[in-house]
This record gives structure tokens, sequence and C-alpha cells, in this order.
């Protein structure tokens, strides 16, 4: 929910892909835009020392559950956020 409240707040753009793929072992979720893009080490720099929202908190929170997170951003490029997390607490690492 926060990555597609960060498209709409901050991408410069009215539309993202979002793609979701369930294993046996694990979810995958891919949210793509192709707006305006960012530096990721920046932006978490700044959210260093704000409470757990933005991209920092969903960080956190899917790390949390076991799971991985990779923003991945360039100026001018877009966004994706690359998210996979276990289902019942399993790796889903094949």
């Amino acid at each position: 929910q926060e990555a597609l409240a960060n498209v709409v707040r901050h991408a410069g753009v009215n539309s993202a892909q979002v793609c979701l793929r369930v294993e046996p072992n694990a979810v995958y979720l891919s949210i793509r835009d192709h707006g305006r893009g960012f530096d990721p080490a920046t932006v978490l720099a700044r959210e260093h020392n704000r409470e757990r929202f933005g991209l920092r908190g969903v960080r956190e929170r899917i790390h949390a559950l076991g799971g991985e997170c990779e923003i991945l951003s360039r100026l001018g490029e877009g966004t994706q956020i690359l998210v996979r997390l276990p289902v019942n607490g399993r790796d889903g690492r094949g």
C-alpha cells in the first residue's frame, strides 16, 4: 500500500504495474512505475530518523516477516520494488 501511495505522491505518473506470484514456499511481489525515479540510498538515508513510514518502513516490515525487499530506481527511469515473503515462515528459496 505504501509503495503504491508513493507512486501517486512522488513518481509523477498515475499508473503502476503490479505483479504477484504465489509459489509453495513464497509470495513474490513486483511494483513498477515509469515515473521520475530517485536515488534509493539518498531517500532511505533521509528517512532514517523518521517514523516507520515510507520506503524504510516498508523494508523494515518485510524483513520483520522474514522477507526480502529490493528497491531499484534511477532518476528519469522509474522505480521497481521487488518483494519476497516466505509462506508459513519457510524460507521460500527452492
